[in-house]
């Protein structure tokens, strides 16, 4: 099974112009790919599997979390952002 299975994620996309990478990728969610459930009931437990998921899409294209530049997140309750 793939770490990030088509159905849980959009594609990421890779652009590279003179001698510069760059991978768009948008639509991470708190899915563990393993159990295809949501990962926990915390937005900490999800946020961190979100991240994972990333990180797995990133290695695929040759790349890390050391490399991005920027992340928006998008938070259904946003009293949660307090936790």
């Amino acid at each position: 099974m793939s770490a990030t299975p088509e159905p849980l994620s959009t594609s990421a996309v890779r652009c590279q112009q003179t001698g510069v990478t760059q991978i768009y990728r948008s639509g991470m969610v708190g899915i563990d790919p393993a159990t295809n459930q949501v990962a926990g009931f915390t937005i900490q437990q999800q946020t961190r599997q979100a991240v994972a998921n990333c990180a797995a899409v990133l290695h695929a294209a040759g790349a890390g979390l050391d490399d991005v530049v920027e992340v928006a997140f998008c938070l259904r309750t946003p009293t949660t952002s307090r936790e």
